[in-house]
């Protein structure tokens, strides 16, 4: 059992798997840009976020010659974001599964939940119960079992995907005792300590007790 550690997503969240992104939408107001020395239209373009064609639309230029001190007219543009849902592909270069992710992303959304041994569901969870909670949520056909049946079940790799299991060993009993699942970046959540929480595998116990990685 470990102490409760500090959610980060990284992804950590982190980390991820289903993933914020960002749209941009611009609204824009004409304003008068002072010509200086060493300026082009690309270069003054590249000061608004705007091409060069677009200043020599604005101010019915023929060419795109420019003398020090002409006044231009230019576009500020003002960027507004606008949240949009997406599924993130990867996380700091680490491939991800559909079903992988969708089981991570559901085991987030369950930080917090307390700690209960055999529980696999809102009251509560342990590790294995997150496990089978997160996955038969995100679609994978699995069966109630603990984490010397999730490890029995599951093949190893050394180049574990978004959504893959990371196992322990020798936690609280001999053997196979422990299971999270991978957000990339070294995190994983699971339940452990108290709650459901993302922890490391570099942290000094986790490290101690690492059995490797495993997907279904």
């Amino acid at each position: 059992m470990r102490k409760p550690l500090l959610t980060a997503i990284a992804l950590s969240s982190a980390l991820l798997f289903t993933t914020v992104g960002e749209e941009t939408t611009a609204s824009a107001a004409t304003v008068t840009y002072k010509v200086k020395s060493g300026d082009t239209l690309s270069k003054i373009g590249s000061k608004y976020h705007i091409s060069y064609k677009t200043i020599m639309k604005l101010n019915h230029m023929k060419s795109t010659k420019i003398y020090v001190g002409q006044k231009l007219k230019v576009k500020k543009t003002k960027a507004k974001k606008k949240a949009t849902k997406k599924v993130s592909k990867s996380v700091a270069g680490v491939s991800t599964s559909s079903n992988g992710s969708k089981a991570l992303a559901i085991a987030l959304k369950q930080q917090g939940i307390k700690y209960v041994f055999g529980g696999s569901s809102k009251s509560g969870f342990d590790c294995s119960g997150l496990i089978y909670y997160a996955y038969k949520k995100a679609g994978y056909s699995v069966s109630r079992t603990n984490a010397q049946g999730f490890y029995a079940r599951s093949s190893a790799t050394k180049s574990p995907r978004i959504g893959d299991l990371v196992f322990f060993k020798n936690t609280y009993k001999t053997g196979i005792s422990h299971i999270g699942i991978y957000m990339g970046n070294s995190k994983f959540v699971s339940a452990s300590g108290t709650k459901v929480q993302v922890s490391s595998v570099n942290e000094s116990y986790w490290k101690k007790h690492f059995a490797g990685y495993r997907h279904l």
